[in-house]
């Protein structure tokens, strides 16, 4: 969609997943894929060094911060609109 655009949505610390989530039901529930297009919590996978042995682990780029892209809906009387 040309007039979808990104946003930055930040949140409590710890949520970013279960925002996410519950975004994605909404998403599922409203048929709102027109509408929210994706949401994403970028991760990044960083290597730990416990007890002598090299571990990977996921960890969030931007905590407390999650990216939607969202297009505005295409009847005017959508129930959302960015601030």
């Amino acid at each position: 969609m040309d007039d979808a655009k990104w946003y930055v949505v930040h949140t409590y610390s710890g949520y970013e997943n279960k925002v996410k989530a519950n975004i994605e039901k909404t998403v599922e529930n409203r048929n709102l894929h027109d509408q929210i297009l994706e949401v994403i919590v970028p991760l990044e996978t960083v290597v730990e060094i416990k007890d002598g042995s090299k571990k990977a682990a996921q960890k969030k780029m931007f905590p407390v911060t999650f990216f939607a892209i969202l297009a505005p809906p295409k009847n005017k009387c959508g129930n959302w609109r960015p601030s």
